[in-house]
């Protein structure tokens, strides 16, 4: 994997724009695993959301991408990547997330959730190990990096690696 990678997601995002060419660039073999499963389907990228989105998205996530994100979801040594693909904006949005893992060389791609109808994109982003409260209140402990799944006024779920699975909880009504 490309050692500036992170940095240049922060580059594109910051200037409104991450190329899937570019992103084929540096690791071609994350954007080939996913064109392979979901040919059909699209990264979404900072150029997906409406103006009026990407204004709230840079202001909530100022250093994030709003549909892809990497970070240490399974363990602290395994670098993986979070991102949310969709097919049919900008009109009934369906929408995927999806979590790509290193395996032996390739990437070993999971989808957490999928929604369609949708009237505007989700957002992706992390959170760091601790603890959390639930929507209803319930307070639960995070041990590694967690992925944040939100939409446009449908809430948060946080999704989290635990016991060899993906957990996920409502963390925002």
């Amino acid at each position: 994997m490309c050692r500036m990678f992170k940095w240049t997601i922060a580059a594109w995002c910051a200037i409104g724009m991450f190329p899937p060419a570019a992103i084929a660039g540096c690791d071609a073999v994350l954007i080939a695993s996913v064109k392979n499963r979901f040919p059909d389907w699209v990264i979404v990228t900072q150029r997906n959301y409406s103006q009026d989105e990407h204004g709230h998205i840079t202001e909530l996530h100022p250093s994030d991408c709003a549909g892809i994100v990497q970070g240490n979801f399974e363990s602290k040594s395994s670098h993986g990547f979070a991102m949310i693909i969709s097919k049919g904006f900008p009109d009934g949005t369906h929408e995927m997330l999806l979590v790509a893992s290193p395996d032996r060389g390739h990437y070993k791609i999971s989808v957490l959730d999928e929604s369609s109808g949708l009237f505007s994109l989700s957002r992706v982003s992390k959170l760091p190990a601790g603890e959390y409260e639930s929507s209803d209140g319930r307070t639960f402990s995070v041990r590694g990096e967690s992925i944040v799944y939100e939409g446009s006024g449908t809430g948060a779920r946080l999704f989290f690696f635990e016991r060899g699975k993906y957990r996920s909880e409502s963390i925002r009504d």
